[in-house]
């Protein structure tokens, strides 16, 4: 959820700073390829994750409003994130034109870019405005050289949350403020019974990556540096996995999380199983708080992302998502029509008011009626400040897939810590270039 060149390892991106942006003008100045013609009806397939939190199926609603405003067909192939990331993947590294719409997040930029797979966006008519206008840092993750590859739909910066009741019930004042305080706050509310464990942390598939790499941020810790892995050798690196390995043995951190997906951890936060939610899509919140989807309405509080030693090292984690069009996509100006009407203004209001998702412009962020709706938008916009996104590497897959490996193997004891990121140091090597 880094840029420039490859800004291969994810920079800090001030999301308050947003900025206005009306997404207006249609077309393309790159040739004719897709080129709606008179009285023709055009079909894209657009493939995306589905969203989590998109229990009344907003997107695809847009999606279907799209089509009757533009003519345009839309074929929308939505699925889990490592299924969809798996599918496009192959379809791009093969040359197939399946798609004319691919979604991802700024870990991949790096390997979508060099490979060629995706198409210059910077001819189309309206990229220089949305250069200008969209917030720099969103801008820029998806970016190579100036050259911008995709355009930012969900700005997927996560939150703290806490449960303000159980807190009171044990007796404390305010939420934690360092990994040590979570730690003895987890342990009071367990031995009260208030809680079965402190929180659930989504270990299975890549969102393992996502959990960790906000701890070795919170440590001051980095996995990489350029391209280059250093996690092996990294100080905060080995701190965030000894912390989390005994948070997982002093049942802090729910054991259960081994197979925990995104969704699955949601889930008990919102059965009231846990105090705590460390990495929560903005969207959580308005779930957390809504008696139709949850058993812990009215109690949920976002808290200052402040879960570290430092606050120098007061990072949260943004996985921003961005819709991109394949370099052999055949409607490519159907396609950049989608891509633009996905992420107007208007629709980025209409996600937040709806599902509660973080807003890409300051515009909505500043919004009247957004924030008489979500008055913690102003503290969220605080902890946004200190975002972070994951590291853009060329070969995050086979990275990915031994840190997760390693990372469960560490988690059942089989393996120490140190033993942990020195395995991944050195299966990883071999990966550089």
């Amino acid at each position: 959820m880094k840029k420039e060149k490859v800004k291969r390892v994810g920079k800090s991106i001030l999301v308050i700073s947003m900025s206005f942006a009306l997404l207006a003008g249609c077309g393309n100045n790159a040739g004719d390829s897709g080129k709606v013609q008179d009285g023709e009806t055009e079909s894209i397939s657009v493939i995306c994750p589905r969203q989590e939190l998109d229990t009344d199926g907003v997107v695809e609603k847009k999606v279907r409003q799209f089509e009757e405003e533009t003519g345009i067909k839309v074929d929308l192939i939505n699925s889990a994130w490592d299924v969809c990331t798996d599918k496009i993947r192959t379809e791009l590294s093969v040359g197939g034109s399946s798609y004319d719409v691919v979604d991802f997040d700024n870990s991949l930029v790096a390997m979508y870019t060099e490979n060629d797979w995706l198409e210059p966006l910077n001819d189309y008519d309206g990229v220089e405005e949305i250069k200008k206008e969209m917030f720099a840092g969103l801008v820029e993750k998806f970016s190579v050289d100036d050259t911008l590859y995709g355009v930012t739909w969900n700005n997927d910066t996560h939150v703290f949350l806490y449960n303000e009741v159980m807190l009171e019930k044990a007796g404390i004042s305010e939420p934690p403020k360092t990994w040590d305080e979570l730690i003895d706050q987890s342990q009071t509310l367990i031995e009260k019974g208030l809680c079965q464990y402190g929180m659930p942390m989504c270990f299975n598939g890549n969102g393992a990556v996502n959990e960790m790499t906000n701890v070795i941020y919170s440590f001051g810790g980095n996995a990489f540096d350029g391209q280059e892995i250093i996690i092996g050798e990294n100080k905060g690196a080995l701190k965030a996995f000894e912390v989390v390995n005994s948070m997982m043995s002093d049942g802090t951190i729910d054991p259960a999380s081994l197979s925990y997906d995104y969704e699955t951890a949601a889930n008990v936060f919102l059965n009231g199983d846990s105090a705590f939610f460390l990495q929560a899509m903005p969207g959580l919140y308005t779930t957390a708080n809504d008696p139709e989807q949850s058993q812990v309405a009215g109690q949920i509080k976002v808290a200052p992302y402040t879960i570290t030693d430092s606050k120098d090292t007061n990072v949260v984690l943004t996985v921003p998502e961005a819709y991109a069009i394949p370099k052999n996509s055949e409607h490519k100006e159907a396609a950049w029509e989608f891509i633009k009407y996905m992420s107007s203004v208007e629709f980025d209001k209409e996600k937040v008011m709806k599902i509660g998702m973080l807003p890409i412009y300051e515009s909505v962020f500043e919004d009247e009626e957004v924030l008489s709706t979500y008055p913690q938008f102003a503290e969220l916009g605080e902890q946004v400040k200190f975002a972070r996104g994951l590291d853009d590497i060329l070969w995050y897959d086979e990275y990915s897939n031994v840190f997760q490996s390693e990372l469960q193997s560490m988690l059942l004891g089989d393996i120490s810590p140190e033993e942990c990121v020195k395995s991944i140091q050195s299966q990883c090597e071999q990966y550089e270039k």
